[in-house]
């Protein structure tokens, strides 16, 4: 959570799997970051994917507002990920070159300010997503997710963020890219990478608040 530390003035929604975390501990670390103004949204069962799990917030989004979606998955350093670098165009999506295949990876185009497409699991360009997705508007995330969903989950088994992205741009909205700079982030979604992350890169980080 640290990692959103310049947002910490901002509204935080916690969408969590009722039984699974210990709210009392969710609560002292929300505390503990300093974050104000939060709600937290248990959920009694599984979701169809990333997408369908921010859409169980939408009675508390105005449609105007902004968002901001994070996986919780990766750790990256909060001087990246300020509010000017994010709140861009109609859109915005943190990068990092890219290894593997099990990334949502960004297409941009020639002159690297705007990204053209986004996939998911198909390495259309060396450019990674961290897992953080900012969307101008509540009514363009909603809109994408009601259009695509079930194309989506015909075709991943589950409805992910990333390629809704592509409904906006088909439209003519703007998407930018934020790059990051390598050593500026890491990887935390699997036993593996926890443990690089723990013998190899937690130096590099700012460490308590910031993992």
């Amino acid at each position: 959570m640290g990692s959103l530390k310049q947002f910490f003035d901002e509204t935080f929604l916690f969408i969590v799997r009722k039984g699974s975390y210990s709210p009392t501990y969710l609560i002292e670390e929300i505390v503990r970051l300093g974050i104000k103004t939060y709600d937290i949204i248990e959920l009694d069962e599984v979701t169809n994917g990333q997408a369908d799990t921010v859409m169980q917030a939408a009675e508390l989004i105005n449609k105007d507002e902004d968002i901001l979606i994070y996986n919780i998955d990766t750790t990256i350093q909060p001087e990246y990920l300020s509010k000017e670098a994010i709140r861009q165009a109609d859109g915005s999506v943190p990068l990092f070159k890219a290894e593997g295949t099990h990334w949502s990876f960004a297409k941009l185009d020639r002159t690297q300010k705007r990204i053209t497409e986004m996939a998911e699991k198909r390495p259309i360009s060396s450019w990674g997503s961290v897992g953080l997705y900012y969307f101008r508007q509540w009514q363009d995330f909603s809109e994408a997710f009601e259009v695509m969903s079930d194309q989506l989950l015909a075709e991943y088994g589950e409805i992910y963020i990333a390629p809704l992205y592509n409904y906006l741009i088909e439209r003519g909205k703007t998407i930018h890219p934020v790059f990051l700079p390598e050593d500026s982030y890491a990887a935390l979604g699997t036993p593996a990478e926890l443990e690089t992350f723990i013998h190899h890169q937690l130096e590099n980080f700012q460490t308590g608040e910031n993992v």
